[in-house]
This record gives C-alpha cells, sequence and structure tokens, in this order.
C-alpha cells in the first residue's frame, strides 16, 4: 500500500469541499421582522380605581410621523374585533423576567350580544404631524382575564384594519361616507408603553 502523501494540492481540495458544508452550519443571522408601527405613539396612564378589581384607563394617540394620517377610533365591537380598529389587552406577571407580551393582539372572550353600534363620521380623526388622539378612557375588569391576584405587565394594544369585514348586527346603518373613509385610513398596529397592575 502507498503512504498517502498531504499536500498543499490536498489540503485546498479538501477546505473547498468542507467549506460549503460549514457555512451551512451557522447560525441564522437575519433579524425578526418588527410587528409594530412606529409612526405612532400610544400613551397609557391609570386614571382611576371605581373598585379593587376594575380599573379605568386613559389611552392617547399620538402621529410621530412627518405626514398627516387618517385614524378610525375604537368603537363597540373593538374589543372583541368585530370591526376595525381591533383593541386589546395583554396582562403578564411582573415577577416572571421571562413573561413576554403577545406579537397580536387579544381579542376579548367574553360573552356579548353581538350587536355593534353604527359607523358616524366623527370617528374617523386626521391626526397631522404632532397631533394626538383621545381614544378614550376604559374601564377594565381585570377579574375576568381569571387571573390570581398580584401585579401584573399591561400594555394596550390598537390595530386598524381599513380592509376588514365588520361582523356584527348594526344598529342601524353605517354612514356609507364614513365607511369610505375607514377604507381609505390608515392601516397601523400600535402598542403602548407597559404599566403596573396591582390587584
Amino acid at each position: 500500500m502507498r503512504n498517502s502523501v498531504i499536500t498543499p494540492a490536498r489540503i485546498l481540495l479538501c477546505l473547498f469541499v468542507l467549506l460549503p458544508v460549514l457555512s451551512s452550519c451557522e447560525s441564522p443571522t437575519e433579524s425578526v421582522p418588527d410587528p409594530w408601527d412606529h409612526r405612532f405613539e400610544l400613551h397609557l396612564s391609570t386614571v382611576a380605581a371605581s373598585t379593587p378589581m376594575k380599573f379605568a384607563y386613559k389611552v392617547v394617540l399620538i402621529n410621530k410621523d412627518k405626514v398627516s394620517h387618517d385614524i378610525v377610533l375604537p368603537g363597540d365591537g373593538s374589543l372583541d374585533h368585530l370591526r376595525t380598529p381591533c383593541i386589546g389587552w395583554s396582562m403578564i406577571d411582573a415577577h416572571n423576567p421571562a413573561a413576554m407580551h403577545p406579537d397580536t393582539t387579544i381579542r376579548n372572550e367574553r360573552l356579548r350580544c353581538g350587536n355593534i353600534n353604527s359607523l358616524r363620521m366623527e370617528e374617523i380623526v386626521t391626526l397631522q404631524p404632532g397631533d394626538s388622539c383621545d381614544l378614550g378612557d376604559w374601564s377594565y375588569d381585570w377579574s375576568l382575564l381569571e387571573k390570581d391576584s398580584g401585579t401584573y405587565r399591561v400594555v394596550f394594544d390598537y390595530e386598524n384594519r381599513p380592509g376588514m369585514e365588520w361582523k356584527g348586527v348594526p344598529l342601524g346603518v353605517h354612514d356609507p361616507a364614513a365607511m369610505e373613509r375607514v377604507r381609505k385610513s390608515t392601516a397601523c398596529k400600535v402598542r403602548s408603553n407597559e404599566i403596573l397592575v396591582n390587584y
């Protein structure tokens, strides 16, 4: 048997064959897309507590962009995602560092009648650059989430879906001109700052 001789040519050949294999074993470096729209800022603050379980919050949407945007105010059915905008609350244990808010807007799972108020023109607002819009004072009973008493990190999500098919039974006729403005409004998905809630 002839002795194998390792020559520079053989070393180069081995490297040429193995390099693609080694490269395919590297960890992926692609970044995960950010699901949230940073053209807007959503500010969440506590207003008052009417009961130990029920809290009131103020939510303000701010246009941080350099151009104006038409946005739709939350209405009857928004929490249940029966109409746009879809809104939701996320509540996670403040003492669990591994807990994370989901990337999706959480839908209210409570049973409801299925009726929604008819759309009105004043529910569509134009925000100029730097303008803000009060999305309303919201009361929420955290006991409905069936979580244990404690301290939680809470955020509010706002997601405008202009092309969304509206569901539910409208209590009246939707304003056609207002619905046309909804269809042309700015699609966006915005998450508020995080606040602590104790209950």
